[in-house]
């Protein structure tokens, strides 16, 4: 192998020789191989990861394996357009004898789930946006309520609508601050973490095997500072917006009775 991801500093040479350890039941058999030549370094391909793979001939793979019969053939088609006629032609020959896998059909999969995932996400995000303003809500609602002695001490020290009004904003706008905080450090975390879990979703498994080689889709969550301070400003916005019902409330209510409450 010219280029093991596991360390990257081991190398073949040409015309070098390599030993092959295989399987065979319960049973290890070594066979030596000239090597004829070293691919540079392909990337990850659906079905067929070349960077981890020692390629034989033919003949050679007939004589290990004492078969002449192929669990899985790739094909390369001349241009992307080639890819679905030949698609539709090797299902016309075998019908669901075989399976086939595309790398368009490995995309429209990716896509599907992404977008379902997409969708149950913004659901998500949507009731936590309404839970969260009620609770802000009736969070500074009950400031309010108990709270109703101080807000008639300071309309009598000269204190008008307008300023208990933007006391209370304040305090509103101080919990989506906090909010704003504790929820862009939670996504930053959470989306570093799904990838991990998107990376052992989206994996293309060789039937042939049973073990998922060649294409892992990798997904790695696009974090900019234009998106953390959208979504810092918009945890204010809620603030401000849960808040303004109480404020206004603590704003216009009567300064003698509020001092009469005990």
């Amino acid at each position: 192998i010219a280029h093991p991801p596991e360390d990257p500093n081991k190398r073949v040479n040409l015309y070098s020789s390599i030993t092959v350890n295989i399987q065979e039941g319960s049973v290890t058999k070594s066979y030596t191989f000239m090597v004829g030549g070293i691919f540079k370094e392909f990337g990850s391909t659906p079905y067929l990861d070349v960077d981890k793979s020692v390629l034989i001939t033919i003949n050679a793979a007939r004589n290990i394996f004492r078969s002449t019969s192929y669990p899985s053939i790739v094909l390369v088609a001349r241009t992307p357009d080639d890819v679905e006629p030949i698609i539709d032609m090797l299902r016309e020959l075998y019908g669901d004898d075989v399976e086939i896998i595309s790398p368009l059909t490995i995309v429209r999969h990716v896509k599907a789930i992404l977008g379902n995932f997409s969708l149950f996400m913004l659901i998500v995000a949507s009731v936590s946006l309404i839970v969260a303003g009620i609770g802000i809500m009736n969070t500074m609602i009950m400031s309010v309520m108990e709270r109703t002695r101080e807000i008639g001490v300071l309309r009598a020290l000269g204190f008008s609508q307008k300023d208990v009004a933007m006391i209370f904003l304040m305090e509103a706008a101080l919990i989506g601050i906090i909010g704003g905080i504790l929820g862009v450090s939670m996504g930053v975390i959470s989306s570093t973490v799904m990838g991990g879990i998107f990376a052992r979703m989206f994996r293309v498994e060789n039937p042939s095997t049973g073990f998922a080689r060649g294409l892992e889709i990798s997904y790695s969550p696009v974090i900019t500072p234009e998106l953390l301070g959208m979504s810092f400003i918009f945890a204010i916005i809620v603030g401000l917006t849960s808040g303004l019902y109480p404020a206004l409330k603590a704003a216009r209510m009567d300064p003698v009775q509020a001092l009469r409450t005990e």
